[in-house]
């Protein structure tokens, strides 16, 4: 199936580092991905169908859309966030 891929580098931010949860860390876990996900990358995927377990459910989509956010731009058809100096895609207040 074709998917959109997100890749991001596990990167947290110096002043949020001590704070984070050690099982957090361990699962590369988080409650705010912009505090530690650096350097997002979005690509077109062929993955393959999903197998459920015996409690889940696999629900197709016939079409979905993704919103561009203020400050991304089109490249290749896809639109893409331009990530500041510092690879962190958010500013955080």
């Amino acid at each position: 199936m074709k998917a959109l891929k997100l890749d991001a580098d596990w990167d947290p931010r110096p002043e949020v580092a001590a704070t984070l949860d050690s099982t957090d860390v361990a699962n590369r876990v988080a409650r705010r991905g912009n505090q530690v996900w650096r350097n997002p990358r979005i690509s077109v995927a062929t993955l393959p169908d999903p197998s459920p377990g015996p409690d889940d459910v696999v629900i197709a989509a016939v079409a979905a859309k993704i919103r561009a956010a203020a400050g991304s731009e089109a490249v290749d058809g896809l639109h893409r966030t331009i990530v500041p100096a510092s690879g962190y895609p958010f500013r955080t207040a």
